[in-house]
């Protein structure tokens, strides 16, 4: 799908409250006020704008389900968990999580102070708002006094921080401290695992998918069992940068590595087949597909079905084998 003409559609809301549509030939003013977007698990979108707006839309027909109003935004970030959304945003020096439960009308919002820190990552668990700063996670429910967990010295990269949320394991918090996998106990508020996972080239991330820790960087993916840390797949980008990775329906992981062939640079989509639970040594074996006439993309996103490029023109869709 491509997009031919440069006019583009935007929906905004008159000063009664009432949406209406408008033409934005690109503007950026009017455009990035809208600095965050989620669908919500009703299949909703949830927005929030920098003059403090939060709004939550129809999809069908872009009508103003409610907004409410917080102060203005101008540093924030957005999480949505269920029917709860947490605003996290920092103003004066001073860190706020604002608590909006969707399902209400009008929505009800709880605000609470964070302290003067802005948070290196943040989710949304079901006990609440996980924090994780230089020195401590911590669990922030919508009233009461949070939980806080010490990391003690790790070395802490955004990309490299991720949570397992399963109820039957127990929430814990996983944090890549160089060549070192360490795992929190977020209920006993205490340190439980650490492994090694060798060196890591370039920016990492991190991720739980199922019952797997999938650690990647720009040489290659590996995925590891959660209980124990056993490597279940170690495969390197052979002659690529990897550029993203899916695990769909927990049998299928799926690599976009950008290759130079020649003067330019050219996709592939590798993908690795997870039939066995049983540990690796040697490499997957992966069948490629090159995408063709594809570009290096500004976004990427996957479904279970689909990888979706989002280009500076446009937007490719292709169907995953």
């Amino acid at each position: 799908m491509r997009f031919g003409s440069p006019r583009r559609r935007a929906w905004c809301t008159s000063s009664a409250g009432d949406p209406q549509a408008a033409d934005f030939p690109g503007d950026p003013e009017v455009l990035s006020s809208w600095q965050h977007a989620v669908v919500t698990h009703a299949g909703d979108l949830l927005l929030v704008n920098t003059d403090g707006r939060v709004a939550l839309w129809s999809p069908t027909d872009a009508t103003e389900t409610w907004v409410t109003h917080l102060d203005p935004l101008p540093i924030a970030r957005l999480h949505v968990r269920a029917e709860t959304a947490v605003v996290l945003s920092k103003t004066g020096g001073r860190v706020r999580a604002a608590f909006v439960r969707l399902a209400e009308r009008p929505p009800a919002v709880r605000t609470r102070e964070l302290g003067p820190v802005w948070p290196v990552w943040s989710t949304l668990v079901a006990e609440g708002l996980l924090t994780v700063t230089s020195s401590e996670a911590a669990l922030w429910p919508d009233a009461g006094p949070p939980r806080t967990i010490p990391l003690g010295p790790v070395e802490l990269r955004a990309t490299a921080i991720a949570v397992d949320a399963d109820a039957a394991r127990g929430a814990r918090l996983l944090v890549l401290d160089g060549h070192r996998l360490v795992t929190f106990d977020l209920a006993a508020g205490r340190r439980t695992a650490t492994q090694s996972v060798g060196p890591v080239h370039g920016t990492p991330s991190l991720a739980v998918t199922g019952d797997c820790v999938v650690l990647a960087d720009e040489r290659g993916v590996a995925l590891h069992t959660m209980t124990d840390g056993t490597p279940l797949v170690r495969q390197a980008v052979d002659g690529e940068r990897l550029l993203g990775w899916h695990v769909a329906r927990a049998t299928r992981l799926y690599t976009l590595g950008e290759r130079a062939v020649g003067p330019a640079t050219t996709l592939c989509l590798g993908l690795i087949e997870l039939t066995a639970s049983q540990p690796v040594t040697q490499p997957a074996s992966t069948t490629e597909f090159r995408l063709r006439d594809a570009g290096r993309p500004r976004r990427i996103a996957w479904t279970d079905t689909h990888l979706i490029l989002v280009e500076s023109d446009g937007l490719r869709a292709y169907k995953l084998p």
